[in-house]
């Protein structure tokens, strides 16, 4: 992909004749843009999709970025992956799909309840990890975690006495976040029958670890998700932000405030929170005509 960068910044700068500037400005972008297709182990254009795209554009704003900014990333990327293609290095634009409103605040597919059970109970084909994967599953679901603070979990970080644990979020801000009692439960069993067998260095302290005895990584979490939903014949693409995005909505639907999800989330600016989170229109027109006084005839 790199290769492909450098190709992209010298058409750019020779061919378009745009100024330092503005050729700074793109390369900010689409490096930042690589950095995470890194730590996705990705390295091959026909790897990306919508999906991909959507989830690292949410992972901006999630940091604080403003919705401008967001907005000036994805305006890179399109005139990116238009160049890969007219060049004819890759077949399909992943970034097409991708609207431009204007002010940025795309949300990734969110799963329904009923959807969310149907995922949670699937079983999924590497069976021999279910218990681990069931586990890691429900806890992302329940508690909102990024995937990265889901990777980085230690045992040390669970207090299942209260229900809690420890994370450390963006700009190491540690936050303490509740766990459904359900969870709590699996948590227990998970600790006390089978993650032993995953431990091969008496010190290792992460929670969630490969067969290889090492922590789980974020692309391996992905790809856990992606077999779940592929077994629970979900046609949605699930990625660990739908989780997070869904745990929000259900907050929200069920009467959670958004300074309560705010926390949750971790998140700095309550506006990044509205990103995550949207009232279902059929119960925000209920709510309207039940409370309004011209919502309903007397």
């Amino acid at each position: 992909m790199q290769a492909f960068l450098d190709l992209f910044i010298d058409h750019i700068a020779l061919e378009r004749g745009l100024s330092d500037n503005s050729i700074q400005a793109y390369r900010n972008d689409l490096d930042q843009f690589l950095l995470y297709l890194s730590e996705q182990g990705i390295d091959r254009p026909n790897q990306l999709n919508h999906t991909r795209l959507l989830d690292h554009l949410i992972s901006l704003r999630e940091a604080g970025r403003s919705a401008r900014t967001v907005s000036r990333h994805l305006v890179s990327l399109r005139v990116f992956f238009r160049f890969l293609q007219q060049e004819r290095l890759i077949d399909l634009d992943p970034s097409e799909t991708l609207e431009s409103p204007r002010l940025w605040s795309l949300l990734p597919d969110t799963l329904s309840p009923r959807e969310v059970e149907q995922f949670l109970n699937a079983t999924s084909k590497q069976t021999k990890h279910a218990q681990r994967n069931r586990t890691l599953l429900e806890l992302l679901y329940a508690t909102g975690l990024r995937v990265s603070e889901m990777s980085a979990l230690k045992i040390g970080d669970l207090q299942l006495n209260d229900a809690t644990l420890r994370t450390m979020g963006k700009g190491s801000k540690e936050r303490v976040v509740p766990i459904a009692r359900k969870t709590v439960e699996l948590l227990n069993n998970y600790l006390l029958q089978d993650r032993a067998r995953y431990v091969r260095h008496e010190l290792e302290a992460h929670l969630f670890l490969s067969q290889q005895g090492r922590p789980l990584t974020r692309q391996r979490i992905w790809q856990i998700i992606k077999d779940q939903a592929l077994a629970a014949g979900i046609d949605k693409k699930i990625s660990p932000h739908t989780l997070r995005h869904s745990c929000a909505t259900h907050l929200l639907e069920n009467g959670g405030s958004l300074r309560v999800i705010q926390e949750l989330l971790g998140h700095s600016d309550i506006s990044t929170t509205q990103i995550y989170t949207h009232v279902d229109q059929k119960r925000l027109q209920q709510t309207h005509q039940r409370f309004h006084p011209r919502g309903s005839k007397k």
